[in-house]
């Protein structure tokens, strides 16, 4: 590996400290199911807004406005269904300027898999409560 230039405390995650965080917000989902607490649906929300922001590269701002149609069909990658473009619609905006939509594309199928389950175990409960088609 080469050595990098930058600040030693603001270097990115490797594969097994991501795993890692990915795994605790799994365990705090599974620990609040078991115990019967409240929260599990919230904490569940949030292990899948990490996987989101991550696996598709947003800021969290980006991953916290996103919305169940911000998701399309990439007809070049028919794996992916209709998760192969994520739409920013709240990008980062330049001096002086609105935010910048645009399209991201899919490379991550284990961010596609955890997305997938959360609009079939979760959101169907978070409508049930309100009649929201956000995935917020």
């Amino acid at each position: 590996m080469q050595e990098s230039e930058a600040n030693p405390a603001r270097r990115p995650l490797t594969r097994d400290e991501l795993q890692a965080v990915f795994d605790r917000a799994d365990e705090e989902v599974s620990r609040r199911l078991d115990a019967g607490r409240k929260g599990a649906i919230a904490a569940y929300h949030d292990a899948t807004m990490l996987k989101v922001a991550h696996g598709w590269g947003r800021r969290a701002n980006e991953a916290v406005m996103l919305e169940v149609h911000d998701f399309y069909r990439n007809p070049k990658v028919p794996i992916f269904d209709g998760f192969g473009f994520l739409r920013v619609r709240s990008g980062k905006a330049s001096r002086g300027s609105p935010p910048k939509p645009r399209a991201v594309a899919t490379v991550m199928p284990w961010a596609v898999d955890a997305v997938r389950d959360y609009l079939d175990n979760v959101l169907p409960m978070m409508r049930g409560a309100t009649s929201t088609t956000s995935c917020r």
